[in-house]
């Protein structure tokens, strides 16, 4: 079984939107999905200032049950203890604009650390974002954080952040960008192969994933209309 992130729109300063936000829909604000690893210029939308921590609570599906024909409807008087479930998370979120901005400023930052060419990558992700309704931006990563070790998974996620503000990455830069989006030693491919059909080999397709994730609930630039 995978372990999901999710790059979803958001209302501004809130994480974890398909938790905390009653009426959010994947459908209209989930932009992409990855397993097991931070798609790379997902990572390029956001910097350390960004991250935000709050408790964030997934309330329990309601009982829509009736008592059957003669039974007592019971009371439960057990208190609701919110608390009891909170749950504290760490998570990045921002408006779209200034999360475009990062990315803009990230591309030949990474270009230049990855010797690749991203730019096209970076056209296709800002469309996807501009196309999605919601003023703000976030990553999902819970699932992919609970796959490090205990208090890793932040401080990687900081170095590369750090690495994009200083305009370079070292090799410990470097290897904490590939142990978070778990690209392959092998060339990034050009962003249409799947749009265009063109022959792929298996480290084509999966490092073309690892820049930008997958298709969730609607369709995105880089994958036929017909991949969901």
């Amino acid at each position: 079984m995978s372990n999901n992130a999710y790059l979803t729109t958001t209302e501004p300063d809130t994480i974890y939107p398909s938790v905390v936000l009653p009426d959010f829909e994947q459908e209209e604000s989930g932009i992409a999905v990855d397993a097991n690893a931070v798609p790379l210029l997902w990572l390029a939308l956001f910097r350390s200032d960004d991250l935000v921590t709050a408790d964030v609570y997934d309330p329990p599906e309601p009982d829509d049950t009736e008592p059957e024909w003669g039974e007592d409807e019971e009371e439960d008087d057990e208190p609701d203890d919110r608390d009891d479930v909170d749950i504290e998370a760490t998570a990045p979120v921002t408006s779209k604009a200034e999360a475009l901005d990062h990315l803009a400023e990230a591309v030949p930052i990474l270009e230049d650390a990855l010797d690749a060419r991203l730019s096209p990558y970076a056209d296709m992700l800002r469309a996807a974002v501009t196309d999605t309704v919601g003023a703000a931006v976030t990553i999902e990563w819970d699932e992919v954080e609970s796959l490090w070790a205990p208090d890793s998974f932040l401080p990687a996620v900081r170095r590369v952040w750090a690495a994009l503000d200083r305009g370079s990455f070292d090799a410990q830069d470097r290897a904490a960008l590939v142990d978070l989006t778990a690209l392959r030693p092998a060339p990034i491919p050009d962003v249409r192969i799947l749009l265009d059909g063109a022959p792929t080999s298996v480290d084509d397709e999966w490092n073309h994933t690892r820049v930008l994730g997958s298709a969730l609930a609607r369709p995105v630039p880089w994958e036929p209309s017909d991949v969901s």
